[in-house]
C-alpha cells in the first residue's frame, strides 16, 4: 500500500505509530509460541465465555448459516472465539463442538459439494477475518492441553490456510483501499497477517500487516474510538479492537497496546453491552453483543507475563512437522 493512500497524521501522533510499527516489524518474524492468551482468557467469567455466541449446530454451521444454503465466513468467525475459550478451559466436548465450525469454513472455501460460499461485496473481508481469527484459535489450541488431541486435524489444514492467506496477501492492496476510513476493518485486516506471518514466516504477510496495522491506527480518535467512515459503529470498534488484542497479546508494542487501552476505555463507555446497535447495513462482520462483552472482559483482565511453551507441544514444534 502506497504511503499516499494511509490516513494522514501530523505531530507525535505518526511518530508513535511509526516507530510502533517498526518495533512491531522486529518482534512479529518469532515463533508464535506462548500461552499468554491462554492465560488471559482462563481469568475471565466463564459465564461470558459462555455467551460469546457463534455456538454451532451439530454439522458446524453457525446460525444464520445452514445446511443447504450459501454459507457467510463472517457468520461462521464467532465459533473461533468459542475455540479459543475451549482451549483456555481444556473443554474437549466445546473444543470439538468449534472445531466442526472451522473446519466447515476450509471445506465452504475448497468448493466441497453441497456447501456453497456466499458472495458478496463484504466476502473478502469476511474471508480475511475468518482466516485471521481461525489462525488465532489455532495458535491457542496447540499451545493448549489439547494440542495433541488436535495435532493431526491441523496438520490436514494448516497449508490450506497458508493457501487462504496467500490468495488474500495477492489482493492486500486492494483490501485495504477497500476498507479506508473504517478503523476496524483495517485492524482487522492487520492481525490476520500479522498472526499469519508469525506462524507462516512469508514476509508478504508481514508488509500486508504493517500496512494495514498503520493504517488502522492512524484512525484512532482522541477519545480511543475507531472511526467507521468517520462516524463510530460500536460492534466495529469491538471487531478491531478484538484483532488489536490478537497483535497485542502475541507481538506487543507500546504503540499497540497503547492503542488498545484507549479503544478499549471508548468501549466501555459507550457500548450498550446488553444490544450493543450499529448503523443499518454498516456491520462488517457478524458481531452480537455477548462477543462485545467478551472484548471488554478481555481488555479488563491483567495480561500475564510470556511463559516460554515446551516446543513440542506449541506452534514452533508443530509447524515442524
Amino acid at each position: 500500500m502506497s504511503a499516499s493512500r494511509i490516513p494522514k497524521r501530523t505531530g507525535a501522533g505518526i511518530v508513535l505509530i511509526v516507530a510502533g510499527v517498526c518495533a512491531w516489524a522486529a518482534v512479529a518474524g518469532a515463533h508464535v509460541v506462548s500461552d499468554r492468551e491462554l492465560r488471559v482468557v482462563a481469568q475471565i467469567p466463564a459465564a461470558i465465555g459462555a455467551r460469546i455466541g457463534g455456538a454451532p449446530d451439530t454439522a458446524g454451521y453457525v446460525a444464520p448459516n445452514r445446511a443447504g444454503r450459501a454459507v457467510s465466513l463472517g457468520a461462521q468467525r464467532p465459533a473461533t472465539l468459542r475455540l479459543i475459550v475451549a482451549a483456555a478451559h481444556a473443554d474437549t466436548a466445546a473444543a470439538e463442538r468449534s472445531w466442526r465450525a472451522v473446519e466447515l469454513g476450509f471445506r465452504t472455501i475448497r468448493g466441497a459439494p453441497g456447501i456453497p460460499l456466499a458472495r458478496d461485496d463484504r466476502a473478502a473481508f469476511d474471508r480475511t477475518a475468518w482466516a485471521g481469527s481461525a489462525c488465532r484459535a489455532f495458535i491457542a489450541v496447540m499451545n493448549s492441553g489439547l494440542a495433541d488431541r488436535f495435532r493431526p486435524r491441523y496438520a490436514g489444514l494448516k497449508h490450506e490456510l497458508e493457501g487462504v492467506m496467500d490468495s488474500l496477501v495477492r489482493r492486500s492492496d486492494a483490501l485495504i483501499v477497500a476498507n479506508a476510513g473504517r478503523g476496524g476493518a483495517l485492524l482487522t485486516i492487520a492481525s490476520a497477517f500479522t498472526l499469519a506471518e508469525a506462524t507462516f514466516h512469508d514476509e508478504r504477510f508481514g508488509v500486508a500487516a504493517k500496512a494495514a496495522l498503520a493504517a488502522g491506527l492512524a484512525l484512532q480518535r482522541g477519545d480511543g474510538a475507531f472511526t467507521s467512515d468517520v462516524d463510530v459503529d460500536p460492534r466495529e470498534h469491538a471487531l478491531g479492537l478484538e484483532a488489536l488484542q490478537a497483535i497485542v497479546v502475541y507481538v506487543p508494542t507500546p504503540a499497540a497496546e497503547a492503542a488498545a487501552s484507549r479503544g478499549a476505555e471508548w468501549l466501555r463507555a459507550h457500548a450498550v453491552l446488553g444490544a450493543a446497535k450499529s448503523r443499518a447495513g454498516a456491520t462488517i462482520a457478524a458481531v452480537g453483543p455477548g462477543e462485545v462483552r467478551f472484548v471488554v472482559a478481555y481488555a479488563a483482565t491483567p495480561m500475564p507475563r510470556a511463559t516460554p511453551i515446551h516446543p513440542t507441544t506449541g506452534v514452533e514444534g508443530f509447524m515442524k512437522h
